[in-house]
């Protein structure tokens, strides 16, 4: 192996051997990643097994926009599917996906989660769950003392959350 006498910085575990006085470069434990072999390696952003883009994953193993790509497990092949709000399925820029595409549940039309509500899913194979955790105004139409609508109403939620043993 090459002996390095300078810090280098930015190489991956693994990559160097160090000793007391000096650091060595050994070759042999660099794993290239070979973009399309179907396996993701440490550098990609995706492998689906092939270099051909507009599938979600280009010909640079990288996501493309408006796609979003997953592994069922570490180094195995990447499924690409494109990111739509209210599939269930939370994606690069979705805050949450309830499988619903409704306002003022939790999670909005547009997957931001709302103000007084918290988002959470069991796995990345489930939709969001969104609970309000606790009291929160919320703006109503309302018609004032004159008969005409009130634009300044509000009022407070509340919602009672069971106590845990």
């Amino acid at each position: 192996p090459e002996v390095m006498e300078k810090i280098v910085v930015g190489l991956s575990p693994g990559i160097l051997n160090a000793s007391a006085d000096n650091l060595t470069l050994d070759a042999s434990t660099v794993c290239p990643d070979d973009c399309g072999d179907g396996s993701r390696g440490s550098l990609e952003g995706c492998d689906d097994g092939n270099t051909q883009s507009a599938d979600g994953c280009s010909e640079a193993c990288r996501v493309e926009d408006g796609y979003f790509c997953s592994v069922s497990a570490p180094g195995g092949l990447d499924t690409c599917w494109p990111s739509v709000c209210g599939d269930g399925r939370r994606d690069n820029l979705e805050e949450c996906d309830d499988h619903n595409i409704e306002d003022a549940d939790g999670c909005s039309s547009e997957c931001k989660v709302e103000a007084g509500y918290a988002c959470a899913r069991n796995s990345s194979a489930h939709s969001d769950v969104c609970s309000s955790y606790g009291p929160g105004p919320a703006e109503f139409f309302a018609t004032g003392i004159d008969g005409h609508f009130d634009l300044q109403g509000k009022q407070l939620l509340f919602t009672p959350t069971p106590l845990s043993d």
